[in-house]
């Protein structure tokens, strides 16, 4: 009878004790935790939208959510802010993702290359790029297709561009590493280039300061 009296009272405290345990815990908690991915991406989507209005372009969602997650990966892999490539693509292509532009010689008037996609990656290049790009895309799951104008592989080219640009050439100045994106990276230091280098700067800039304008 003792041995069984015992026995209740021990299995009572035990009972007790995790009672108090669920009591101390906030019901709250998990309320409080900020997921810092559907923030940031977020903010591309933002942006993103900013400048399709700008444009006048009608992307499908699809399109939408692979550009954002495309910019996300692309910015932690080669911590380049995607604000620098945002600009960039509104310089080169306006957002059209299938623009296309011809290179002639300003002497012979003969066609040197064409320009493809967002980031306008140069058909003398691209094939290169975009291989090479082909193995961030499967790393992060993100498909894609052998169109010369797929988005994953555009834009994830001219990360690796930005980023190549800046760790392997003597380039100082953000204002050289982001002109070498189109002049490359000795046509910076031409003397003769330098109108050009300061027009694609200015144009870079005014992108990039009306995203900041806009998230006022």
């Amino acid at each position: 009878m003792k041995r069984g009296i015992i026995l209740f009272f021990i299995l009572l405290l035990m009972c007790g004790c995790r009672v108090k345990e669920v009591q101390k815990k906030d019901p709250l908690i998990d309320a409080y935790k900020v997921d810092n991915v559907l923030l940031e991406k977020d903010q591309i989507k933002k942006d993103l939208n900013f400048f399709l209005i700008k444009y006048n372009r009608h992307w499908s969602q699809k399109d939408k959510q692979k550009f954002i997650n495309i910019l996300y990966y692309g910015e932690h892999e080669f911590n380049i802010s995607n604000k620098i490539v945002l600009a960039i693509i509104s310089v080169e292509s306006n957002y059209d993702i299938t623009v296309a532009k011809k290179n002639y010689n300003k002497k012979t008037y003969k066609l040197k290359s064409i320009d493809f996609g967002l980031t306008q990656q140069n058909s003398r290049y691209y094939k290169c790029r975009y291989k090479a790009a082909e193995s961030y895309l499967d790393y992060y799951h993100i498909k894609y297709t052998d169109s010369k104008f797929d988005m994953g592989k555009n834009i994830f080219s001219c990360f690796m561009l930005l980023r190549d640009n800046n760790e392997y050439s003597d380039l100082i100045h953000f204002k050289d590493l982001i002109a070498s994106y189109n002049v490359g990276s000795t046509g910076v230091k031409e003397e003769y280039m330098q109108k050009k280098v300061d027009e694609y700067y200015n144009l870079f800039m005014q992108e990039l300061l009306s995203i900041k304008e806009e998230n006022k």
